[in-house]
């Protein structure tokens, strides 16, 4: 009961941060120092993060942001350089996304990536875990 009052609190202010934030500038989104995970958003089927390329290449990026996209397929996918060495990227979900929105962290563990996150439709919030 306990465990789930203390998830309930969480997702509740996961909720509060990603409905006050907004949109955020991909630059706002370092990765790791050694290149193990990196983080990104998805909101109204747009993607945009940052990953350092120490620890990931563009088509890895590719295939793991495509997991918050219905069908897994994105389109115009973008990178540029960013602050700190890391690679800026932008793309968009080519039949839609699964969610409204969320804030999505892709991390290298062993010798997998499993991409998490924390996502909102219809005024729910809950988590997604996708292990590749």
């Amino acid at each position: 009961m306990k465990s789930n009052i203390i998830r309930a609190s969480v997702l509740a202010g996961t909720a509060a941060v990603l409905t006050a934030c907004g949109p955020m500038p991909s630059s706002d989104m370092a990765g790791s120092a050694q290149g193990e995970f990196f983080l990104f958003r998805q909101q109204g089927g747009a993607l945009a993060g940052t990953y350092d390329p120490a620890g990931f290449g563009g088509d890895e990026v590719r295939r793991y942001i495509a997991a918050a996209c219905t069908g897994e397929a994105i389109s115009g996918y973008r990178e540029g350089a960013s602050t700190g060495g890391k690679v800026a990227f932008n793309a968009t979900c080519a039949q839609g996304a699964d969610y409204a929105r969320g804030l999505y962290e892709v991390e290298r563990i062993g010798g997998q990536v499993i991409v998490e996150g924390t996502v909102g439709k219809n005024g729910q919030m809950s988590h997604t875990v996708r292990k590749f």
